[in-house]
């Protein structure tokens, strides 16, 4: 009998076992690289397919043919809808044909996730604002840019504008502050922040009206077309339009008929913050401590957070021999909104009645300086034109009246400037 080694018997086991694992091993790489070369022969082709696509769309681009880059593009959208780029070539054919609601229709369909997101977005919000007449589409368009980049400089641009013309000061002060804090903010938005309470812009009106053809009754569209046109006509300031023997200068029909069209919206909107503002303002102006009393009482809660309203309160306060609740009222009107030239003049005013004129001279100087950049801002063709001299100059008006971060991120913004 022949007796085998346990072992060679073991050994000899493993050996066989280890040959079926590298067949199995070896058939299974096999196959890997296969499909790998599959796959890269695929890619290889749906680059190739990609290009002829881009290749063809830009050609017809070059010549002009906007039928044929719409069609093209489409095509390569529908085979590849991931290409963000396909729907931008056919938004922009189409909107060469006078088509803004399918090129509108084009640049929705680009991923959120694409690379080509963020401009085919703002382009959707400039079809929105404009050819479309859909603005309150574009603002949330704009919003969606802000959300995959939160430092796109031109949607903050973009929006704080749409603020400043629809007079939606709180937004427009919240946009702009997080513009600056993201060090992001364009030079203008610097402009529009400090001259949140009195910046009337001369083509406001002819914007809302194209916008009011759309939405008749915005509310924020009327009574904003109402009062930039009394801004750009001037009557909008503290002191009321008097001749030399103080009294009442008559008013052009316009402006009067602007005036009443504003009394009937504080009806209409009891509650919207720009129309009580104004009416507030002409009160105040007007001396009428009853109503300045009453408007004040009727003010919604989110007034709290408005200098304009503090303002008021400081005037009424103030009108009543109540100097320490003026003071408070005014300081609180500072302090949401460090440049109301208004209620620093108004201040020291009552700071004079307690004697303090150390300070007195200190809050006058400030809004004489204000009021001087008041005028400098107004004579500019327009904010965009702000020259870096004057730039400066808001950098240390800023820091006096207490706003460091305003001053700090201008003064990094200026010192890039030419």
């Amino acid at each position: 009998m022949v007796w085998n080694d346990p072992i060679e018997e073991v050994l000899a086991s493993q050996t066989s076992t280890r040959s079926r694992g590298l067949g199995r091993c070896l058939w299974a790489a096999s196959g890997l690289l296969v499909a790998l070369l599959a796959w890269g022969g695929f890619r290889l082709w749906v680059d190739s397919r990609a290009a002829g696509y881009a290749a063809a769309c830009e050609a017809a681009r070059q010549r002009r043919a906007w039928p044929e880059v719409e069609r093209d593009a489409v095509a390569w959208a529908r085979w590849a809808p991931r290409q963000g780029r396909a729907w931008q070539y056919a938004a922009e054919a189409a909107r060469r044909q006078g088509q803004p609601a399918r090129a509108a229709e084009h640049l929705s369909q680009v991923p959120e996730d694409a690379v080509e997101a963020p401009v085919a977005l703002m382009d959707l919000g400039d079809l929105q604002f404009n050819e479309l007449n859909r603005p309150l589409d574009g603002e949330r368009t704009y919003h969606k840019v802000l959300t995959a980049d939160p430092r796109h400089a031109e949607a903050h641009r973009r929006l704080v504008f749409f603020y400043t013309v629809t007079l939606q000061r709180a937004k427009l002060i919240q946009q702009a502050r997080t513009a600056i804090r993201l060090d992001c903010a364009v030079p203008e938005i610097y402009i529009y922040l400090m001259s949140a309470d009195w910046l009337t812009l001369t083509n406001a009106k002819d914007l809302i009206e194209y916008w009011l053809q759309a939405d008749p009754e915005n509310v924020h569209f009327l009574v904003a077309r109402a009062i930039h046109f009394l801004g750009t006509q001037g009557v909008l300031g503290e002191v009321a339009d008097v001749d030399p023997q103080g009294k009442p200068l008559p008013q052009r029909p316009e402006v009067a008929a602007t005036q009443r069209r504003l009394d009937e919206y504080l009806q209409r909107f009891p509650k919207n913050q720009e129309v009580l503002a104004y009416a507030l303002n002409q009160a105040c102006v007007g001396g009428d401590r009853q109503r300045v009393a009453g408007l004040l009482a009727q003010a919604p809660t989110a007034a709290r957070e408005d200098n304009r309203f503090w303002r008021s309160k400081g005037w009424l306060h103030a009108a009543q021999d109540e100097y320490s609740e003026a003071e408070d009222a005014y300081r609180q009107a500072l302090t949401l909104h460090p440049y109301d030239l208004q209620s620093q003049h108004e201040l020291a005013g009552v700071l004079r009645r307690l004697q303090r004129y150390a300070e007195v001279n200190v809050l006058e100087q400030r809004a004489l300086l204000g009021m001087k950049f008041r005028r400098d801002i107004f004579a500019l063709p327009n904010v965009k034109s702000a020259p870096k001299i004057l730039l400066t100059k808001l950098v240390a008006y800023a820091r006096d009246c207490g706003d460091a971060e305003f001053a700090d991120h201008l003064m990094q913004r200026t010192s890039n400037m030419p």
